[in-house]
């Protein structure tokens, strides 16, 4: 849980080509709906790792330590997770295949999940809506 060394192995051999991140399922012994995605970072700086600086452990985050490949560029790499983590690079990578994937641009907004929202509702929390006109058909 607060090891480095499993996302210190995603850059170790950083020549691989075509390298387009990974996917951690479920971590051990955690029961939400949620995946971890792990992607490559890129710095003109050294990024200190955050399991050793602040203690987090990789269920929540983790960012590496950065390794540098020339003069300018540290590649590092991050695990977060999200609901929809499974979702975006399942699309990003269909996206890939089919070369319309672009680089800061989400692939598409299926699985993009509401959970949090519906856990709101289901508890009695006041939902504040964007457009209440809209929504109850006054204009």
């Amino acid at each position: 849980m607060y090891s480095e060394a499993a996302l210190s192995a995603v850059i170790s051999d950083i020549s691989l080509r075509g390298f387009v991140g990974g996917l951690v399922l479920r971590a051990e012994g955690n029961t939400s709906e949620q995946a971890g995605r792990i992607v490559l970072t890129q710095s003109e700086i050294p990024i200190e790792s955050s399991i050793k600086r602040w203690k987090t452990p990789l269920m929540e985050f983790g960012m590496s330590a950065s390794v540098q490949i020339s003069e300018k560029v540290h590649i590092g790499a991050m695990i977060s997770w999200s609901e929809s983590a499974f979702a975006q690079f399942a699309f990003d990578l269909v996206a890939m295949l089919q070369g319309t994937y672009e680089v800061g641009r989400l692939s598409s907004f299926y699985g993009m999940g509401s959970s949090f929202h519906e856990m709101m509702v289901k508890v009695g929390a006041v939902v504040v809506k964007a457009n209440p006109s809209r929504d109850s058909g006054q204009e």
